[in-house]
């Protein structure tokens, strides 16, 4: 079984909620790899066939040694049904003949009494594990959102984890499944009767992290409408990435719309590098400083946004370099009709930063002190690490942060010896889903997380 069970299964009580000793025994047949069971299964044959070729005897069929190699095929396959019963005990000479015998006696039923528990386990009728079913968590998507979800909570929680998808997202989920501990369900949230069998009213947490905006919203309209309670809404947090959308929805009366549990992670991240590291390098100089943003993807478009909200008076210029840089930044622009609190001159420097020619550019529109900070912040981990390496050469004082997705241990490595910062975004966003989780913080009280996400929340709309 791939591990995916139809809504409707859960509807009719098969085993897809099943108690924590039921999922552990299924997870250890899963990881019995189909090329194991195979070799038990025919190693378990050959013993036994192997002892009657030699000589063995049994009680109960003599001269069985001397009858056909057919007919020894046969009673050694008659061993996974009735493990020797009909055939007596083994008995007579050589010796070691006896011995294969008696283990093919154990092994063989043994065999099929497994595949008959497993597919016990499989299909058994628990409903009753449904109606035992609370404190659990119900996560909907499959996406990277989902992955680094689980990664945070991973330390922090037992309960149990339902990972809720769409049949399309079917491959990526076994992926997850392999490397967490979660119950997969195919599903569609928006259903009534698929809300009503999650028994999402006993649930701790629902975290909403599929990749489209509008399917999140209408799973958190719809647990609304049809369970109506306020402190279930409180439980769901979901996830907005267009800032249009969210800016949208804030600014209208839209019943059930609980903006304090709305976030996104791209820009709560940003506001993470910004206050703890950023910050510190503008508070650093005396002089008012200047801003090189290289990248104005959605991750460097969230860090303009939280430059501009919470240390705008520290510098009075900004140089954004991507390649197609005008077109974004009239679109970010409009998107969140952005206009600074104060005026500062903002570059645009259309160009590849792995290309010179590009920082040639950059170096013509800013002064020479103090050097400027430099973000790199592109989609791609190797022309940000490529592109550092560049700057230290050319800025040895200045600070440089290089925007990786992943953690590199070798870009890690590499960072410290040349005195550059590696920014994991992985790391960042696990950061800022923590924060955004109740299960993750046990010892803030209710009222101390409530307020977290309102201010995170009210400041953290802006983000695409």
């Amino acid at each position: 079984m791939g591990g995916f069970e139809d809504i409707r299964d859960l509807r009719n009580g098969y085993g897809t909620l099943m108690s924590d000793w039921l999922r552990r025994w299924v997870g250890r047949l899963d990881a019995l790899d189909v090329r194991w069971r195979s070799i038990v299964l025919i190693g378990s044959f050959l013993i036994g066939l192997t002892a009657l070729m030699a000589g063995a005897e049994v009680t109960e069929r003599a001269g069985i040694s001397e009858a056909s190699f057919l007919t020894k095929v046969y009673y050694t396959l008659g061993l996974f049904m009735f493990g020797g019963l009909d055939l007596g005990v083994p008995r007579g000479d050589p010796f070691f003949a006896q011995v294969m015998l008696w283990v093919a006696y154990f092994a063989c039923p043994a065999v099929t009494t497994a595949a008959v528990v497993e597919s016990a386990i499989r299909f058994l009728d628990v409903p009753r594990f449904e109606e035992a079913m609370e404190d659990h968590i119900v996560v909907a998507g499959g996406g990277v959102l989902t992955d680094i979800y689980l990664n945070a909570i991973a330390d922090e929680v037992e309960s149990q984890i339902l990972l809720v998808t769409r049949d399309e997202e079917r491959e990526p989920v076994t992926d997850l499944q392999h490397r967490h501990r979660v119950t997969c369900l195919q599903a569609d949230m928006t259903n009534p009767e698929a809300l009503e069998s999650l028994h999402l009213p006993r649930a701790r947490e629902i975290m909403l992290v599929t990749g489209d905006d509008f399917q999140n919203l209408e799973i958190m309209q719809t647990i609304h409408d049809e369970l109506g309670r306020p402190e279930l809404d409180r439980r769901v947090h979901t996830h907005v990435s267009n800032l249009l959308l969210l800016r949208n929805i804030k600014s209208e009366t839209i019943e059930s719309t609980n903006i304090a549990s709305m976030f996104n992670a791209h820009r709560q991240a940003a506001e993470d590098l910004v206050e703890q590291q950023i910050d510190a390098d503008f508070q650093s100089t005396e002089a008012v400083d200047q801003l090189v943003l290289a990248g104005f993807g959605r991750f460097g478009q969230s860090l303009l946004w939280a430059l501009h909200e919470e240390v705008d008076e520290e510098f009075d210029r900004v140089v954004l370099v991507d390649r197609e840089v005008h077109r974004t930044f009239r679109r970010f622009r409009r998107h969140v009709e952005w206009e600074p609190r104060r005026e500062y001159e903002l570059e645009q420097v259309e160009g590849d930063i792995t290309d010179p020619g590009t920082w040639d550019d950059v170096k013509n529109r800013v002064r020479p002190e103090p050097e400027p900070v430099f973000v790199l912040s592109s989609d791609e981990d190797t022309s940000n690490m490529q592109a550092a390496l560049w700057l230290t050469s050319e800025y040895g004082e200045a600070s440089i942060y290089a925007r990786t997705l992943h953690h590199w241990h070798f870009a890690d490595k590499l960072a410290e010896a040349k005195h550059f910062h590696n920014q994991n975004i992985d790391e960042l966003t696990r950061h800022a889903i923590r924060k955004q989780s109740d299960v993750v913080d046990e010892r803030s009280s209710p009222h101390e997380r409530s307020t977290r996400r309102s201010v995170s929340s009210s400041s953290g709309l802006a983000s695409s």
